[in-house]
């Protein structure tokens, strides 16, 4: 919004005089986006969203990981089908709200080795 400082000479003596309509002087002009600013918008939030979806499947990797610490804490054979059939018996559910399959499970405990190696060594670089 324009204030009254940022108005020419004659614009603001104009406006003084009832000669012109403050609202058409005041209210600013909408600037259009160019498009290396709505690349620069859709970039961002293509980055923001994939963030998100990694931290969620990472937190559900992490839960099927529990359920299959306890299953070989209590002396199963924690096979990718098994730990598929005990998540999907305490209820947990894939990101997108599907049940576990032997191959989903497969990918979810990759993601978390993965993660726990990351972390590992960026604390050996520490």
């Amino acid at each position: 919004m324009k204030v009254l400082s940022d108005l020419s000479q004659a614009h603001t003596e104009l406006l003084f005089s009832g000669q012109l309509d403050p609202k058409f002087v005041l209210v600013s002009s909408k600037r259009k986006r160019s498009s290396v600013d709505l690349a620069e918008q859709t970039f961002a939030a293509t980055e923001a969203s994939a963030l998100a979806r990694h931290d969620a499947a990472l937190k559900v990797a992490r839960q099927l990981g529990e359920v299959r610490d306890r299953m070989v804490a209590s002396g199963e054979k924690a096979t990718l089908a098994r730990i598929a059939e005990q998540a999907n018996a305490d209820g947990l559910r894939t990101t997108r709200g599907s049940l576990w399959r032997a191959d989903t499970v497969s990918r979810a405990l990759k993601r978390l080795k993965e993660a726990v190696e990351q972390a590992e060594a960026s604390q050996n670089d520490a």
